[in-house]
């Protein structure tokens, strides 16, 4: 019989291609063998390393901020929530009282608003603008509330109580320090009532809402159904933005002009700021904010909270919308900011490390 023909050569196998390294951010500090990106692929970094690392340039006589930067960017990607209990367990102290002793005042605030996470900042940045009690900190008020989602605002005011000596209720001393309809306003986002976000919105409800707020003469907020407090503090963002478009449709007008018609000062302004969010989205108006802040008192607190506490949440997404909408990076804006050297180089390493 005629032989078989030979059979063509074989391609050489193709090597399995090397296990990517899970995340610094995605595993848990207790897990002990994570690469972390600024090592060589070869070299294992676990987090009692960076945490060494840090608490070695705590021990130093003369303060290394960029030391002291790196050290707290390198552990927050291991997870933030149990780095302080760590630290205490393994040498012995107190890792904030240590911090506050080696930074100044304003990059001791942003490393705390970094350690204790979003929530807890938030809190307490709560409980500061209340003690302070003056128009520039209602801004600050609102910038929290109006910037978080339902859930979180719920979880804010359990951490509130933590903040104060007597244990007190975020209503409650928000209800005692604001007054008139902003304080309405504000129990009412309180309550969390603001609908869950959905894949699309309601067309016939937004058409509803919108007519009723074009024929609406006078806006009370004496209960919880009036026109304002049901479509503005109950509606998710997505109804909202096409509530407002089809109000512009029938009156011919932007709803803009009417709340700049109906209302004043603060509330005004939140109103705003919602309409804003609504339209164009959170990252967007919190890149705006920023910017728009540069002058004002609060602008080191915008900037701490911003970077520092919402660090985990959407800095990344801010950055890219600030660049996008300036031109120049938010590390510009932090650059430019009356800051101390440490701050600068803490929230400079902060930006820089959600890429």
């Amino acid at each position: 019989l005629p032989s078989s023909p030979p059979l063509p050569p074989s391609s050489p196998p193709v090597p399995p291609s090397p296990p990517v390294p899970p995340s610094p951010r995605e595993m848990d500090c207790t897990q002990h063998s994570i690469v972390h990106l600024e090592d060589s692929p070869t070299k294992k970094v676990t987090f009692e390393d960076r945490l060494k690392e840090l608490h070695d340039a705590l021990e130093e006589t003369t303060p290394d901020a960029e030391k002291i930067s790196r050290g707290l960017v390198n552990l927050i990607l291991y997870r933030h929530h149990c780095i302080l209990t760590r630290y205490s367990e393994t040498y012995q102290s107190d890792l904030l009282v240590s911090l506050q002793e080696k930074l100044t005042p304003d990059a001791f605030k942003a490393a705390e608003y970094l350690l204790n996470g979003f929530l807890k900042a938030s809190a307490n940045l709560l409980k500061e603008a209340i003690e302070e009690n003056d128009h520039s900190t209602v801004d600050l008020i609102l910038m929290v509330l109006l910037c978080s989602s339902t859930q979180q605002v719920e979880d804010i005011a359990k951490e509130f109580p933590a903040t104060t000596a007597e244990k007190r209720d975020l209503n409650e001393v928000l209800t005692e320090n604001l007054l008139g309809e902003l304080q309405r306003f504000v129990a009412a986002l309180l309550k969390g009532h603001r609908e869950e976000e959905h894949s699309s919105a309601d067309e016939i409800l937004a058409k509803m809402d919108a007519s009723r707020l074009h024929k609406a003469t006078e806006f009370k907020w004496d209960g919880e159904d009036n026109v304002f407090n049901e479509v503005f503090i109950k509606r998710n963002m997505e109804q909202l933005k096409l509530t407002f478009h089809f109000f512009s449709d029938e009156s011919g007008t932007d709803i803009t002009e009417l709340i700049l018609q109906e209302f004043t000062f603060h509330l005004q302004k939140a109103l705003l700021n919602l309409v804003y969010i609504a339209n164009n989205g959170l990252t967007k108006f919190l890149a705006k904010f920023a910017h728009e802040s540069r002058s004002k008192s609060h602008f080191l607190t915008v900037l701490l909270w911003i970077v520092s506490a919402r660090f985990e949440v959407d800095l990344k997404e801010v950055s890219v919308e600030y660049t996008a909408k300036y031109g120049s990076p938010l590390t510009d804006l932090i650059e430019g900011a009356n800051l101390s050297e440490d701050c600068r180089t803490l929230l400079i390493n902060l930006c820089h490390a959600v890429w």
